[in-house]
This record gives C-alpha cells, structure tokens and sequence, in this order.
C-alpha cells in the first residue's frame, strides 16, 4: 500500500514538472533563432534618435552639394567614400546590385551633425527579412560611423527605413537592443567594437530599423519610430 503511495506521489510530480516546462516553453518568444542575447544598457541611448528632415537630394543646402554616387574624384580620395562598400553589399547574395540606389552625403553643418542618406530599392527592401535589413544597415552605417556621420535609409518615396545614429560626442560602452512594435525585447547588439578606424572604439550607436512587411516579427506593418511619410517625401511624426 505504502509502495502504491509513493508510486502515485511521484506520478504526480512528474506531471506538475511537465506542465511547468510547457508553461516555460510557452512564454518564450515565437521567433529566437539567431537573435544575440539581450542586455540591458541602453537607457542613455534613448535621446539617440534619426533625424526627421526631410530626404533631399539635390543638396545638402544652398551652399552645399553635398558627396552623391556619382561625384566621385579621378585625381583625390573622396571622402565619405561608400564605393567599395556599396561593391561589397552587391556582391553578397541576399542584397544583389539592385538594392543600393544612390545616396547623398553632407558634411558638419552649423546646425547639424555630419549625415549621409541612403535611397534603395524598394521592391528589392521588401523582400529581405528583418535580420538581413539589420544586417545591412549595421554594415553601411559602421562605415558611415567610421567617417563620423550619421546616416538613414529611405526608399524613393522618400518614407524613412532605418537609421544608424551615433554619439560622438561620448565614449561610453554600451549596446543597442531592438524592440518590437509592442515593446518587447528581441535583439540586440554589441555596436561598441564595430565601428572601424578612426572612430572611438566606445562609440555609441542607435540601429532604428522598420518592422514592416516581410520584416517583421509579427508580420504587421508598422512604420520606423511612429514616423510616416506624407507627401513629397517629408518624414512626420
């Protein structure tokens, strides 16, 4: 009788400790493979924000051209210089030549920091998931860092896509963690050691990134930080 008890007892625990595992297993997030682990030190990246100016082209401002693709020197170094990385992006699979349009770099001015803009193509954007479009912003915008500029990814439209923001101004280590639309933790990344010469290597960079589209995690279409584009290409909260 004794021995039936304790084959009981036993019985039940089991139980208890598999639907305790289930209820664990339950409350993980849906999507995990090949996210870094996440971290908490971002509390002062929060004023790390993309700027909302507008996406123009023609000029950095009427006293400033500005650096685009096709302004490059035969007799000097061109700098920012975004070339070689633009051949690179091309050569890797998932990107293809296709998807780096153009782009636009301005120099420091009074009332701003250094900032390059990017344009793709927006048909090819759409069809990268949210790991390679993170995958790509940190590549462009490590180099554009490294030059100490900011810089943002638009489509033709002018709609705002992703943002790699920097503060170079410290030199704290810290990392960047990514949030879904409804808050919750799902990546993040050590941006501190990424940043070539002759950026600090304790740089502190914001990856902003869209979550739209085939992106996102929770396949809803959702536009970067509460921005949307409205009409002739302006950003607007």
């Amino acid at each position: 009788m004794e021995q039936s008890w304790q084959t009981a007892v036993i019985g039940s625990q089991a139980l208890m400790a598999s639907l305790l595992w289930m209820a664990i297993g339950a409350s993980q997030p849906a999507f995990s493979a090949n996210i870094p682990p996440v971290t908490a030190h971002l509390s002062a990246q929060s004023e790390l924000q993309p700027s909302l100016e507008p996406l123009d082209l023609t000029q950095c401002s009427p006293s400033t051209s500005g650096i685009t693709d096709s302004s490059i020197s035969q007799a000097h170094l061109t700098v920012p210089s975004f070339w070689w990385t633009r051949d690179q992006i091309s050569a890797e699979p998932q990107f293809g030549s296709k998807l780096l349009d153009t782009w636009l770099a301005c120099p420091h001015q009074k009332s701003s920091v250094s900032r390059v803009d990017f344009v793709v193509n927006q048909q090819a954007w759409s069809l990268l998931d949210y790991l390679e479009r993170y995958d790509f912003v940190q590549q462009i915008g490590t180099v554009a860092s490294g030059y100490s500029y900011d810089m943002r990814v638009f489509n033709r439209q002018g709609g705002l896509l992703a943002a790699y923001t920097c503060d170079f101004e410290g030199n704290i280590v810290g990392t960047r963690e990514l949030n879904d639309r409804h808050g919750v933790k799902v990546a993040s990344a050590d941006l501190s050691q990424t940043s070539p010469s002759p950026t600090p290597s304790a740089l502190i960079c914001n990856l902003s990134l869209d979550s739209s589209g085939k992106a996102g995690f929770r396949g809803r279409s959702n536009s970067l930080d509460g921005t949307v584009p409205k009409g002739n290409g302006t950003i607007q909260p």
